[in-house]
């Protein structure tokens, strides 16, 4: 029963200190994107410059950095609801105290976020794609505004 319940609080605690830390460097990220601004566009909105290489900056420099931020923030958002998923995994699993619980279950967490930055890094081109169009196509970049059935 000790071994579970040590077991249970370096599960919650290193879940909790990889949450902190991820949700920090998550905040320090926006805080200097917001400081950097954006692309004006037609319509009155502005393009993130996290589509856009920043001077002197290379094409694999830009994709590194928009992983590495999409990381970050993927496990700051999507911790709190897999830490749960891979308690109960833990649990199905096997006993606690065995040596390869903590292996089984941190691969489980990792595969799961390994997928995620797979998504990612199919997100990035694309969005760099869209990004190049809506610059050379004003008429692209304007918000579309459909009228709703339930407006008058």
């Amino acid at each position: 029963m000790a071994s579970e319940r040590a077991s249970q609080r370096a599960f919650f605690g290193v879940s909790a200190l990889l949450f902190a830390a991820s949700a920090a460097v998550t905040i320090v990220w926006c805080a200097s994107m917001s400081a950097m601004g954006g692309m004006p566009m037609p319509g009155g909105w502005m393009m993130s410059m996290a589509w856009m290489r920043m001077p002197g900056q290379t094409w694999p420099g830009a994709a590194t950095s928009f992983l590495g931020m999409w990381v970050v923030m993927m496990v700051a958002m999507m911790l709190p609801s897999l830490v749960p998923m891979l308690w109960r995994y833990r649990q199905a699993v096997g006993r606690p105290g065995e040596t390869r619980l903590g292996r089984l279950t941190a691969l489980a967490g990792v595969g799961y976020f390994f997928v995620w930055t797979g998504f990612g890094m199919a997100a990035f081109p694309l969005g760099v794609a869209l990004a190049a169009v809506e610059m050379q196509q004003p008429a692209l970049a304007r918000p579309y505004r459909s009228r709703s059935v339930w407006s008058s």
